[in-house]
């Protein structure tokens, strides 16, 4: 299914979004009656214009590594990442990120 969307895909660049101005894009989706639906994003999220939380952040690290050799540490990651001050080292966070050795 995913396979088939895939196929359906076309990118196309668009000289209107100059990536100096932001990053933005547009989606634009044509329906088989003809029906076109469009979505323009000016910024991406994370730029200046359009912030991205420290919460969106963890969420996603967590949503990236859940299938993964981290799901484990993910929590102890965050909040290690979150107190980065108080880390008395810094290859503490690395050791857990690593994947484990046979």
């Amino acid at each position: 299914m995913i396979a088939q969307l895939a196929r359906k895909i076309r990118y196309i660049a668009d000289p209107a979004f100059d990536t100096r101005d932001g990053y933005g894009g547009k989606l634009v989706i044509a329906l088989r009656d003809g029906t076109f639906i469009e979505r323009t994003e000016p910024y991406h999220w994370g730029s200046p214009e359009l912030p991205i939380s420290a919460h969106d952040i963890y969420d996603k690290f967590e949503a990236n590594t859940a299938a993964s050799h981290l799901v484990g540490n993910v929590g102890k990651i965050i909040s290690m990442i979150a107190a980065l001050e108080d880390v008395g080292r810094v290859g503490d966070i690395v050791e857990l990120c690593r994947r484990e050795q046979d």
